[in-house]
């Protein structure tokens, strides 16, 4: 992970963000854009996209397949869900982020922020805690995700360790602007 960030509607319009966030996905030279990795995203982040920016108007064609990617293919290759695939989709119980990064000693829910108190922090305006919430669920779903591919054998120990010095610098170029990703290092 070279570059990471989090943005909210105290910054930009809601439309704008959608915008962005494809427009922030890279494409390699066939045009095709990054296999997305979520934790829980056909259940949440998936849908949210898709039907805000339906209700906005917005096209996303990016995330249709106009990335040479389908993200909604549930089975595809182009989007993990880790829980929905630890979970063997859903044969057994589906693990919160939570769980699974303490089973790897993953720091998450720093602050004390969890989902359930989004709603409320998002109506007292306090929207540079749910950037913040939002931005260390990524970089700890990016760490499951490593601890995952090396479980499964599809990453070898010196890459998971180059890949977790990547965070750690990447880390420390912004631990003054976000204090709180200490705990990442």
């Amino acid at each position: 992970m070279s570059q990471f960030g989090s943005r909210s509607i105290a910054e930009k319009s809601e439309a704008e963000l959608l915008l962005g966030f494809v427009k922030s996905l890279p494409v390699d030279g066939r045009g095709t854009g990054p296999m997305l990795v979520t934790f829980g995203g056909n259940g949440f982040d998936l849908p949210l996209l898709r039907y805000r920016s339906f209700a906005l108007g917005v096209p996303l064609p990016g995330l249709y397949n106009g990335g040479r990617r389908n993200y909604w293919h549930r089975f595809g290759q182009d989007h993990l869900d880790l829980c929905d695939v630890l979970s063997t989709y859903g044969a057994s119980t589906k693990p919160s982020l939570a769980e699974m990064a303490a089973l790897a000693n993953i720091p998450v829910k720093i602050g004390g922020v969890d989902g359930s108190q989004v709603e409320a922090l998002v109506t007292a305006g306090q929207l540079a805690e749910v950037a913040d919430y939002c931005l260390t669920d990524v970089i700890a779903t990016y760490c499951v995700f490593l601890r995952y591919e090396m479980a499964r054998g599809d990453l070898r120990q010196a890459h998971f360790d180059a890949s977790m010095d990547n965070l750690r610098s990447t880390i420390q170029r912004h631990i003054e602007q976000r204090p709180l990703l200490s705990a990442f290092l």
